[in-house]
C-alpha cells in the first residue's frame, strides 16, 4: 500500500480522528506526505508543540469526550450528514452581505482530519470534530472550513445545539441571525481536557471564544501544551 492511500484510509476512519485529538501530524509532516516524503507512521509518531494557557474551564476525563464526540455517528458521512442538517442556510445569506460568497454546496466537507492537520496543515479545505467545552459540559462541534476569495473561512455546527455559525480569518462572527461581531479581542483558555494522552507533558485543547448577547462562541480550537 503506498504513503498516499494508507493517509486517505488514515484520514476517512472516524476513531482515528477523534483518538488523535487533534496532536498527532504536524503541519511539516502534512505537507511532506504530498511529496511522498512522510508516511503514515511518522505522522503517527510527530510531535506537536504550540503555546499554553494556565487557565482552565472545567476538568474532564478525555475518554468520555472522546465517547461524546463519537456518540450517534458510526462514520464520518454521519458527521457530515449531521453538518449540512444543522447549518442554518440562513447563514449563507448573512455571509453573502457580508461579501462572501459560499453555500452549503461549495462545501466538499473533505479532507476530513484531525485537529492539528486542521489548524496547521496548508488545506484549503477540511473538516474536523472537535469538543465544544463549556462550563455546562462538553459537546461535539464540527467544523469545515472553505477559501473563498482567498480569505479562509470556517463553517461551525452544534448538532446538539442545533447551534450553527461562521467564523472569518479567525475573528469575525458571522450568526444566521444577522449579526456581525468583530472577537479580535477574543478570549483564550485551556479547557482542562486532554487532547494528546500519548504525549509525555500533558496536552489540552485550547479554546479561543467569543461572547455576544450572552452566547458564547468558540472560534478556533488548538492542542497545546498545559501549564
Amino acid at each position: 500500500m503506498t504513503d498516499e492511500a494508507e493517509y486517505e484510509e488514515y484520514r476517512n476512519t472516524l476513531d482515528e480522528i477523534v483518538d488523535g485529538g487533534g496532536c498527532v501530524e504536524t503541519m511539516t509532516a502534512a505537507q511532506g506526505l504530498r511529496r511522498g516524503e512522510t508516511s503514515r507512521r511518522d505522522l503517527l509518531g510527530s510531535d506537536a508543540i504550540a503555546g499554553s494557557v494556565s487557565d482552565v474551564i472545567r476538568e474532564v476525563d478525555a475518554e468520555d469526550v472522546r465517547a461524546t464526540l463519537r456518540e450517534g455517528y458510526d462514520d464520518l458521512a454521519d458527521v457530515r450528514e449531521a453538518f449540512r442538517e444543522t447549518v442554518d442556510p440562513a447563514l449563507f445569506d448573512v455571509l453573502a452581505a457580508d461579501g462572501v460568497d459560499l453555500a452549503m454546496d461549495a462545501l466538499t466537507l473533505d479532507p476530513a482530519v484531525c485537529l492539528k492537520t486542521f489548524t496547521e496543515a496548508d488545506l484549503d479545505e477540511a473538516i474536523t470534530l472537535v469538543p465544544n467545552v463549556s462550563k455546562d459540559g462538553v459537546v461535539g462541534r464540527i467544523v469545515a472550513r472553505v477559501t473563498a476569495a482567498g480569505e479562509p473561512v470556517t463553517v461551525h455546527a452544534i448538532p446538539s445545539w442545533d447551534r450553527s455559525y461562521a467564523v472569518r480569518d479567525s475573528t469575525r462572527l458571522v450568526l444566521p441571525d444577522g449579526t456581525i461581531e468583530d472577537c479580535a479581542d477574543a478570549s483564550e483558555r485551556g479547557t482542562g481536557v486532554d487532547c494528546d494522552p500519548e504525549q509525555a507533558a500533558r496536552t489540552e485543547y485550547v479554546q479561543t471564544a467569543c461572547t455576544v448577547a450572552g452566547e458564547t462562541y468558540v472560534l478556533t480550537t488548538t492542542c497545546s501544551p498545559a501549564q
